[in-house]
């Protein structure tokens, strides 16, 4: 701070800030000027290092960002190098590709759509192998063996003539040229023909839609599969053409083939199951036979003669038209299988239980298929009946296997 005037100190007194001012730096030199001196200079030599150290952390902290900014563009201009260096050198290829390559193609026409499919899939996945369409070109003609290669050599001079023109420079002239040269001229009306004479049968109809559906990309009628749906109603199964008699299916041809894979999905699982019951029973029958076969035999006593008609009241009555059509396509097996089970007050079998067994194709006794009532493995009961009183000798009760008529009783 500086003093206001002049003022007189001892000389233990004075500081640099008394002698900053002019008049007492006056009075301080007259009266002791070494001193006055001395303490200017160590005035003078604070304020410098003072300043100097201000400098050097100015300086330091501008080098500090200096720095920083300098390795900020160094970074830069690496990456433009990089970037620019990745668009100049073309990226190379894997060393194994992911998508394998088609088989040789040797001229098979049955072989053409699946090899160009092959093709375009191998092309499309691969985009680095083939940067342009020359090398699409060149890549798909190494794969036609020598005999498909010498057919067309006549489109691709180039590769074997100097200064030939280059006449295919596109893979879909490739392929079309493949097409005029190895392709089926008839192939539409082929497949027009085949397309008509499918029928589901007993396949699965996943397995009857494939080739269906295979067909029609091969014939005229690929953009009009809608009006294909009528007929494709009358080339399934009796299965699913019974679930049409109970159930509306959709018009539209997609929704049509959705709706019977559905259904025909729970009658293939029907079919398996009925096939693993029969498996099942099969498989137990030598064991039914030999247990059978163990048993002490009944005594065997006169036979009664069997018909060789059946009586009016056995004779079996068809079913309605509409029934049996229904039978035959499985429509209510259900419904006669549940039938074939009933019994009377008495314990036997009612007549239609005996009928819906006849319908079903199954044994009167055991109610199995794959036999009739003479040959099943299920043991007889014994029936007892007594002699007439007017043969000789004792009255005994005699057993006997049942005649014919007393199966359909039974």
């Amino acid at each position: 701070m500086s003093l206001p005037g002049p003022i007189a100190l001892p000389e233990a007194q004075w500081t640099a800030d008394y002698l900053s001012v002019p008049e007492n730096l006056t009075l301080a030199c007259q009266t002791n000027a070494a001193l006055a001196l001395q303490l200017l200079s160590e005035r003078a030599q604070e304020n410098t290092q003072t300043h100097i150290e201000q400098r050097r952390a100015e300086y330091e902290t501008e080098a500090v960002r200096l720095q920083q900014e300098t390795n900020k563009n160094i970074t830069d201009l690496l990456l433009q190098l990089v970037n620019q260096q990745n668009n100049l050198t073309p990226r190379l290829p894997q060393s194994k590709s992911k998508i394998p390559d088609p088989v040789l193609y040797d001229g098979d026409a049955t072989k053409l759509n699946n090899f160009v499919a092959s093709l375009s899939n191998k092309i499309q996945h691969s985009i680095e192998y083939f940067p342009d369409e020359t090398a699409k070109v060149s890549y798909a003609y190494s794969r036609l063996d020598n005999a498909c290669q010498n057919r067309v050599r006549g489109h691709f001079r180039h590769l074997y003539e100097a200064g030939a023109d280059v006449t295919i420079t596109t893979f879909v002239q490739f392929t079309d040229i493949l097409c005029y040269y190895f392709d089926d001229p008839a192939r539409k009306q082929k497949a027009d023909q085949k397309l008509f004479t499918l029928k589901q049968r007993g396949r699965s109809f996943y397995d009857f839609i494939t080739e269906f559906e295979d067909t029609l990309a091969d014939s005229s009628w690929v953009n009009q599969s809608q009006q294909l749906r009528p007929y494709l109603e009358q080339a399934v199964s009796s299965e699913l053409q019974d679930v049409f008699l109970l159930i509306d299916a959709p018009t539209d041809y997609k929704g049509f083939v959705d709706f019977c894979r559905t259904k025909d999905s729970k009658i293939q699982q029907k079919r398996a199951l009925r096939s693993t019951r029969q498996e099942y029973e099969q498989s137990r029958r030598p064991l039914l036979s030999t247990s059978s076969s163990t048993q002490t035999p009944a005594p065997r006593g006169p036979f009664p003669k069997p018909f060789t008609t059946l009586p009016p009241s056995k004779i079996f009555t068809p079913l309605a038209a509409a029934d049996q059509v229904l039978v035959s396509r499985g429509g209510n097996v259900l419904d006669l299988d549940h039938t074939s089970q009933q019994k009377g007050p008495d314990g036997k079998l009612t007549q239609a239980a005996k009928d819906a067994r006849y319908q079903l194709n199954r044994c009167l006794r055991c109610n199995k298929e794959g036999h009739i009532a003479r040959n099943c493995d299920l043991p007889s009961r014994p029936r007892a009946f007594r002699a007439s009183e007017n043969d000789a000798g004792p009255k005994t009760l005699i057993s006997s296997p049942p005649s014919y008529d007393q199966q359909l009783k039974d």
